[in-house]
């Protein structure tokens, strides 16, 4: 879509825009772990952890899934007996 502006744009800022176009067309289309699993946990952070705190070395796909959906049951049985 072509905007009234654009022809006193300089190229750097045509290049500009196009970027910032393009990265927020590749958030909209991207379905994270967590939006796949419907978890309100982030199941990235918990992967990095599983790794970074010397958990686990090596670990498959869903391991990080599955233990945030744990921490995410226990926390919500926590919440409710209080």
């Amino acid at each position: 879509m072509r905007t009234a502006y654009e022809k006193y744009m300089s190229k750097e800022e045509k290049k500009m825009e196009k970027r910032f176009n393009g990265f927020h067309s590749f958030w909209e289309n991207m379905n994270s772990d967590t939006s796949k699993a419907n978890l309100i946990f982030p199941v990235g952070k918990v992967g990095r952890n599983l790794l970074s705190l010397n958990i686990a070395k090596k670990y498959k796909k869903g391991s990080p899934i599955f233990m945030t959906a744990v921490l995410q049951y226990l926390t919500c049985e926590l919440l409710e007996l209080s």
